[in-house]
């Protein structure tokens, strides 16, 4: 697919969040379009020749940000940069058995929203 139907696919699908934040959260850090660099830049790194990330840590003066690359999905911590990084990242083994099914739904529509793209003119989305 061109970037333009990639960009469009992704207005499609919807985006789903299990969101557990308290109020000292940064709310710029929780939304949608700042958490979805994650697949944007593996995406572009892998077309360089780089391998895709497992996971990327951004750090903030007050908080960390880490995110488990487990495309389509991207599973997202918000926590106090004193939290403990390795912890975070070794939870996606415990994560797997409950988020299996999602991504297989995930990508079951996705599937869908490419044959559509390419058997149904754009103007009947709409």
């Amino acid at each position: 697919l061109s970037y333009s139907q990639h960009r469009y696919l992704y207005h499609i699908i919807y985006i789903i969040t299990a969101k557990m934040a308290n109020e000292s959260a940064p709310e710029y850090a929780q939304r949608p379009g700042f958490l979805s660099t994650l697949a944007l830049a593996t995406d572009q790194g892998s077309k360089l020749g780089l391998s895709q990330n497992k996971s990327i840590t951004c750090y903030c003066s007050t908080y960390q940000i880490v995110q488990l690359n487990w495309l389509p999905l991207v599973i997202s911590f918000i926590a106090f940069s004193s939290a403990n990084t390795g912890l975070i990242i070794s939870l996606e083994k415990e994560l797997i058995p409950f988020l299996e099914e999602l991504r297989q739904v995930v990508e079951t529509a996705q599937s869908f929203w490419s044959w559509a793209w390419n058997h149904c003119p754009p103007h009947t989305f709409s």
